[in-house]
């Protein structure tokens, strides 16, 4: 059975995925930041894994790659990501606001790559 790792599963296009995945007989390890949400944790079945992570946080990419040790993963989607406020407009954006956008989208998903979260079969 193939099996992948999806970030932010809990809603939109990660849940999206998420519910596509299933569908088709994966097995899937869904990750969430603070708390899975309602209609992450109605999916639940043999084929989900649950996983919290904040990709933000080293920490919590080092408790992920234990979690999944030992899986081999066919597949990551890092879905996780931020727009950032949504008032923001060109002009009014902050240099902090931006770098937390950057972190999320783009250096986390270095850092996950980096960590080796798993085996991916070569």
């Amino acid at each position: 059975m193939k099996q992948l790792l999806i970030t932010g599963a809990n809603r939109g296009i990660g849940l999206e995925f998420t519910k596509q995945y299933l569908a088709n007989g994966w097995n899937v390890y869904a990750t969430y930041r603070k708390q899975a949400g309602a209609a992450l944790a109605t999916l639940a079945c043999d084929q989900l894994t649950l996983l919290p992570l904040d990709v933000t946080e080293d920490a919590s990419i080092s408790a992920l790659k234990e979690q999944l040790d030992g899986v081999e993963l066919d597949l990551i989607i890092n879905n996780a990501g931020i727009f950032g406020p949504r008032d923001q407009t060109l002009g009014t954006v902050s240099r902090q606001q931006w770098l937390e956008v950057l972190n999320v989208n783009s250096v986390a998903p270095l850092m996950l790559a980096q960590a080796k979260v798993a085996r991916l079969p070569l």
